[in-house]
C-alpha cells in the first residue's frame, strides 16, 4: 500500500476507528444500487446498505460527512453502523431505508401534482425533528431536499444524514434551487439556511417538479437575486390550506434573521397538536402501497428529472 493511502486510512481510522472484521465475513450483497448495494448480514438476515470506497483522495472529501453521520444518534436521521477495511477499500455500513426516497416515490407514480397535504403535513413534522436535532447540537444538514428525505419499508421518514455538515458556519453546500439568499450571496451557512431550505423542500413534495427547477441553475440564480418576492406555490395553489401557504412562507423569508427557526415550526399551527411525537400509522403507506402494486404489476418507472 502507497504511502499516501496510508495517510489516508491513519486520518480516517484516527476518528472513525474500523471494525476489524473481515466485512465479507458478515455481509453478502444482494442488489447494487448505484454506487452501493444493499447486503445480509449473514447471521442475523438484516439488511443494510453498504457504500464501498477505494481508498484515494476522493475518501477525504466524504471523510466529513461520515464522521459527522457517526456522531448521530437520534431516530429520524438515518444511522451509521460502522466502517470496515478490506485489502484498499473503505465499506461504510449504513441503515438501509427501503423505499427509497420521497422523489423515487413521486416520480415512479408519475404524481404530477405531487403528495397530498397531509403526507406533506407528515413527512415535514419529522423532517422538523431530525433538523431540530442537528440544530440542538451546533450543526447542521446542509442539503434538505426531497431526494434526501428517505421512507422505510413501513412508512417512516428519515433524513439521508450522509449529506449533513459538521463544518464551520459558512462552507457553501446544497442543491442550488434550495439555498438560502445568504448561502447565494455571502456563502453564510447555518440552521436558518436548513428552515429555507425545508420550505423549498415543502413546495418540492406539493407539486413534484416545481417551476423553478425547469430554469438552468445559472439563470435560476440570477433571476432569483433580482426579484424580491421569494417562492410559493404555483401549481393549484387554491387546493392548499391557508396554513400550509402560512408555513411555507415563514420558511421562505428572504432575511435570514426575520425567518422563523424550527422549534418555532414545530408549534406552527398548520402541524398541529401532534408536531412532537408522531405515533399513528404513516399516512405515506396507501401510497407506498399503490408503487409495489404497480411494480409488481410491471408498471413502467418514470425517469428521475434530478438528482
Amino acid at each position: 500500500m502507497a504511502s499516501g493511502e496510508e495517510e489516508i486510512i491513519k486520518e480516517w481510522s484516527s476518528v472513525i476507528p474500523f471494525d476489524e472484521r473481515d466485512p465479507s465475513l458478515l455481509f453478502e450483497f444482494v442488489e447494487e444500487l448505484g454506487m452501493a448495494h444493499t447486503a445480509k448480514k449473514k447471521d442475523t438476515n438484516e439488511t443494510f446498505l453498504i457504500q464501498t470506497y477505494e481508498v484515494n483522495q476522493y475518501l477525504r472529501r466524504v471523510h466529513n460527512e461520515y464522521l459527522a453521520m457517526s456522531k448521530c444518534e437520534h431516530e429520524k436521521i438515518a444511522k451509521f453502523y460502522g466502517s470496515y477495511l478490506k485489502e484498499n477499500r473503505i465499506w461504510i455500513v449504513l441503515e438501509y431505508c427501503a423505499e427509497g426516497n420521497v422523489v423515487d416515490l413521486m416520480e415512479d407514480l408519475e404524481l404530477e401534482e405531487g403528495l397530498k397535504e397531509e403526507e406533506i403535513k407528515f413527512i415535514i413534522r419529522h423532517v422538523l425533528l431530525g433538523l431540530q436535532y442537528l440544530h440542538t447540537k451546533g450543526t447542521y444538514h446542509g442539503d434538505v431536499k426531497a431526494n434526501n428525505i428517505l421512507l422505510t419499508d413501513n412508512g417512516e421518514v428519515k433524513l439521508d444524514a450522509v449529506c449533513h455538515r459538521d463544518r464551520n458556519f459558512g462552507d457553501e453546500q446544497g442543491a442550488p434551487y434550495h439555498m438560502a439568499p445568504e448561502v447565494m450571496s455571502v456563502l453564510e451557512y447555518g440552521p436558518a439556511a436548513d428552515v429555507w431550505a425545508l420550505g423549498i423542500t415543502a413546495i418540492e413534495l406539493a407539486e413534484n417538479y416545481p417551476e423553478i427547477f425547469d430554469l438552468p441553475p445559472l439563470r435560476f440564480l440570477f433571476l432569483f437575486s433580482t426579484r424580491s418576492e421569494p417562492p410559493k406555490l404555483t401549481k393549484s395553489p387554491e387546493s392548499f390550506s391557508k396554513e400550509f401557504h402560512d408555513f411555507i412562507s415563514k420558511c421562505l423569508v428572504k432575511e435570514k434573521k426575520d425567518r422563523w427557526d424550527v422549534e418555532m415550526l414545530m408549534n406552527h399551527p398548520w402541524l398541529g397538536e401532534k408536531n412532537k411525537n408522531d405515533d399513528d400509522e404513516s399516512p405515506l403507506m396507501q401510497t407506498i402501497m399503490k408503487r409495489r402494486w404497480l411494480k409488481m404489476e410491471g408498471g413502467g418507472v418514470k425517469p428521475a428529472k434530478r438528482k
